[in-house]
């Protein structure tokens, strides 16, 4: 698959250009139906199929006093969308001149004039143009004058709960990863590099990884069980991250993480940190600066306040353990 910074100029390309269009954040399980269809009709008619996605996301440049955290930094969404066998991802950058464009403008400018567009696959929410004023139906409308087809996806439904980015979001602000996780169709992915803590964790003989808060959205406060990736074994895994990573945890670099999210009240500490213990990990090498990938599977319990650090102690023993059985559930194939 092959990445393009900005919007090239594809009037040398002889096969039709078949595209997926939209910003993509969280690459769920309804951006992955869109893609797919660009996929699939690139390869019926022996086209090019290509993701056309935003950055920095539109909110942050047209709504800059509404923080947004992403449910997938750029290099995450980039890899996420690889995975559909795209033969490329454009990606445009978005500005505020950029959306000033009229929706005509934007689709001969844009999706005739440079990317030579046979097919457009869209979802139904998707907006485009000044002011969002187009929409699906003047996409098609445009479309058939400019001489392409577009293929409006309808919503992607999972139990009785349409998929969206919005809904996604509010999930695992609550800290419903599992929840989250059917609507992603894998599980909620956290990026970070590890940094230098204070040492709380192996004050109480749970060493643990500190991660610098990457620019993605953190589930609520609490402890939650879920699959750490080394960044040297990133690669091994790329087959796994559609689905389940149940049964990756015996794999090189891929541990049982216990993760806890908050600012440790036990010790009237105010920071909000994210620390992951890996369960079984040799300890043969410093981990800090490495980047680790966090994988979440389940919540296990709010953040709590102990009376003190042994309180502290005897209650990560019981999390340990409920972790462990959680992860083996998943590994099961127990958790869908």
């Amino acid at each position: 698959m092959e990445l393009v910074q900005g919007l090239p100029d594809l009037r040398g390309e002889t096969r039709p250009v078949v595209i997926a269009m939209g910003n993509f954040d969280g690459v769920h399980l309804g951006h992955q139906a869109i893609i797919n269809r660009a996929v699939e009709r690139a390869g019926v008619r022996g086209g090019l199929s290509l993701a056309l996605t935003f950055e920095p996301h539109p909110v942050r440049v047209l709504r800059p006093e509404s923080p947004l955290a992403l449910l997938t930094p750029f290099p995450l969404k980039v890899r996420l969308i690889e995975q559909s066998g795209v033969e490329q991802v454009i990606c445009a950058k978005f500005t505020r001149e950029f959306a000033g464009q009229s929706p005509s403008d934007f689709v001969h400018k844009v999706l005739v004039d440079r990317l030579k567009a046979a097919e457009v696959c869209v979802g139904e929410n998707f907006n485009f143009g000044k002011n969002r004023e187009g929409r699906p139906a003047l996409l098609k409308e445009l479309g058939a004058a400019a001489g392409f087809a577009v293929h409006v996806q309808p919503p992607v439904v999972i139990n009785g709960q349409v998929v969206s980015s919005s809904a996604i979001r509010q999930m695992i602000e609550r800290g419903e990863v599992a929840e989250a996780a059917r609507l992603l169709g894998r599980p909620y992915l956290l990026l970070g590099e590890v940094i230098s803590g204070r040492g709380r964790g192996e004050q109480l003989g749970f060493p643990t990884a500190n991660l610098r808060q990457a620019d993605q959205l953190l589930p609520a406060d609490g402890v939650y069980a879920g699959w750490v990736t080394l960044a040297a074994s990133r690669g091994a895994r790329r087959k796994t991250d559609r689905g389940s990573l149940a049964g990756t945890g015996a794999g090189d670099g891929i541990y049982q993480g216990a993760i806890n999210i908050g600012v440790r009240p036990t010790f009237h500490e105010t920071e909000r940190v994210v620390e992951v213990h890996l369960l079984d990990y040799p300890g043969s090498g410093a981990l800090y600066g490495q980047a680790l990938e966090v994988a979440f599977v389940a919540r296990i319990r709010e953040e709590q306040a102990f009376g003190s650090a042994a309180e502290l102690k005897a209650q990560i023993v019981k999390d340990v353990a409920a972790i462990r059985s959680e992860l083996a559930a998943s590994a099961r194939g127990g958790r869908k």
